[in-house]
C-alpha cells in the first residue's frame, strides 16, 4: 500500500528549494552587491530560521492522529492494517547489517560531499570566470530551480517504477554535469551548474524512498537519521576539503575531478542495494 505520491510527500522539500534556494540566495547576494559584510548578511539570515522555529511549534504534528485524521492513502483501511505497515520492515540492527544500507549510505555521503562542497564554493568559482557577485550569486538559482524540477519529476517516476533504474540515471547525469564543469567556460558553466542541480533534485528524493522502500518503515526513523548524520559528515567535509583544496591549487578543478571520482563511486555501489522487505 502506497500511503500518498511521491510528489505529495516532498511537497514541502519543493516550497523549500523555491524559496531557500533560488529566492534567498540571489538576495543574500544582492545585500552583499549592496556594501554590506557578510556577517551582517548572515544576522539578516538569521532571522529566517527564528520564523521557522516558531511557526514550527506552532503549526507541525507528529503524525495525523494527533489532530484527530487519518494518514493520506488508508481511509479504507482498518486501523489494524495501519498498524501492521508501521511495523512492516526491518529492525535498525538487522538493517544496518546488510550491505545495502553501507552502500546507500556511501553513496549519500559521497554525494553530498560532492553537493555541499559545490553549492558553498559556487558563487566563488562563478567569480573566478569573471561574474560579478550578482550574477555569480544567480548561479544558486540555476543550481536549485533544476532541482526542483529534478525532484518533482523524479518523484512522479517513482510511483511508476521500481528498482535502482532512477538511481542509475540520477548518478549518471550528476556525473555528466560534473565532467561539464571541469571543462566550462564562462559561457557553458551555467549549464553544467543546471544539469548538475536537476540531478540534485532526483537523487534526493530518490535517496529517501529508496531507504524507506528497501527497509520498510519499521525502523524508518532510526535509518534514516543514520544516514542523515553520516551524510552530513560527508557534507561538512565538502565545503572544508574544497576550500583547502582552492587554497593549496589556487583552482577548483581539482576539487572538481575529485566529486567525479566520488560519483564514480557512488555509481558503482548502486549494484549493491538491494530489496530486503
Amino acid at each position: 500500500m502506497v500511503c500518498e505520491t511521491s510528489w505529495y510527500r516532498n511537497r514541502y522539500c519543493y516550497i523549500r528549494h523555491i524559496f531557500g534556494g533560488a529566492v534567498l540566495a540571489p538576495l543574500f547576494g544582492y545585500w552583499l552587491s549592496e556594501g554590506i559584510s557578510w556577517r551582517q548578511g548572515f544576522q539578516y539570515a538569521s532571522v529566517i530560521p527564528f520564523i521557522l522555529l516558531v511557526l514550527t511549534i506552532l503549526l507541525v504534528r507528529s503524525k495525523p492522529s494527533v489532530i484527530g485524521l487519518k494518514p493520506y492513502g488508508t481511509e479504507n483501511y482498518s486501523q489494524q492494517s495501519q498498524d501492521d505497515l508501521s511495523n512492516h520492515g526491518l529492525e535498525y540492527g538487522e538493517a544496518i547489517r546488510t550491505r545495502s544500507f553501507w552502500a546507500i549510505t556511501v553513496i549519500a555521503m559521497c554525494t553530498f560531499y560532492t553537493l555541499m562542497g559545490l553549492q558553498a564554493n559556487l558563487v566563488l568559482h562563478l567569480q573566478d570566470l569573471g561574474f560579478d557577485i550578482q550574477s555569480a550569486s544567480a548561479g544558486l538559482s540555476v543550481l536549485f530551480i533544476p532541482a526542483l524540477i529534478g525532484k518533482f519529476l523524479f518523484g512522479v517516476f517513482a510511483d511508476k517504477f521500481e528498482g535502482n533504474k532512477l538511481f542509475y540515471g540520477n548518478i549518471i547525469m550528476m556525473l555528466i554535469g560534473l565532467v561539464a564543469l571541469i571543462v566550462s567556460s564562462q559561457a557553458t558553466v551555467m549549464y553544467s551548474i543546471g544539469l548538475i542541480g536537476f540531478a540534485w533534485g532526483g537523487f534526493y528524493t530518490i535517496l529517501q524512498l529508496n531507504a524507506v522502500n528497501n527497509f520498510g518503515l519499521k525502523a524508518s526513523g532510526k535509518i534514516l537519521g543514520t544516514i542523515t548524520i553520516l551524510d552530513a559528515i560527508g557534507a561538512g567535509l565538502g565545503i572544508y576539503l574544497t576550500g583547502v583544496i582552492f587554497d593549496v591549487y589556487g583552482s577548483y578543478q581539482y576539487a572538481f575531478i575529485i566529486y567525479a571520482v566520488l560519483c564514480t563511486i557512488a555509481l558503482l555501489l548502486i549494484s549493491q542495494v538491494k530489496k530486503h522487505v
